[in-house]
């Protein structure tokens, strides 16, 4: 859900700065836009022509190139939530694993509000880490990485490092430190799992309610993060 909700505040804040690039004048040309004026300042007319100028289309384009190299991923602190493993046969000790789908009531929650994670797949910690690769685009990026979970691309070697963590379920420090000793700044957020809120009685509603407590605080992290960069 939060890979959702980030990926969604990126297309939205990339179609805002792409509008914007678009209706920038050409050479700093004047725009004119009426004005109201407060009353005891109103002109015989009713109103002024107020003079002002566009964005620097270098400001928008700086942003635009700041959003394309965002990259957000969700990962699995435990691989048996990635995926499930069973023997071929009873006899034998070769097991086989199988990644595991989006919960389809996750899915079903964010599509009420225009949001599809359908195409979403959970990942382990070494897939994003180890293809997370700086001044890649997010395209670039998640192409890379869709390569490698179709088993297209091996591995690399080389570890990234993230600049925001966010830790959005309660578990021991043991487990976390895989995550915190390759992040710089890490936080974490004190949010329901919406499956265990459903099964203590609010039912299929949890989700949604979850998704939507994920997305204002999303919301808020993304903008700090990307003021922070400007």
């Amino acid at each position: 859900m939060a890979e959702g909700w980030a990926l969604e505040w990126i297309r939205n804040q990339k179609e805002q700065l792409d509008d914007k690039l678009e209706s920038v004048p050409e050479n700093g040309e004047e725009i004119k836009q009426n004005y109201s004026m407060d009353k005891k300042h109103l002109d015989v007319t009713g109103s002024k022509e107020f003079i002002t100028f566009g964005e620097n289309p270098s400001d928008i384009e700086r942003k635009i190139s700041i959003i394309k190299n965002v990259v957000v991923a969700s990962v699995a602190l435990d691989s048996s939530a990635v995926f499930t493993t069973k023997s071929i046969d009873s006899s034998s000790e070769l097991l086989t694993k199988k990644r595991k789908s989006v919960k389809s009531k996750a899915v079903k929650a964010m599509a009420k509000d225009g949001v599809d994670i359908s195409a979403h797949i959970p990942k382990s910690i070494d897939e994003i880490f180890h293809n997370c690769v700086v001044n890649q685009s997010t395209e670039e990026t998640q192409s890379r990485m869709n390569d490698v979970l179709n088993g297209n691309v091996a591995n690399s070697d080389e570890d990234g490092k993230i600049d925001k963590l966010i830790v959005l379920c309660s578990c021991g420090d043991d487990v976390k430190n895989n995550l915190i000793r390759r992040s710089k700044s890490v936080d974490e957020w004190d949010i329901d799992p919406p499956t265990a809120s459903a099964k203590s009685g609010e039912g299929d509603a949890a989700f949604r309610r979850v998704s939507l407590e994920i997305r204002r605080k999303v919301d808020i992290l993304m903008e700090e993060l990307f003021h922070s960069t400007l």
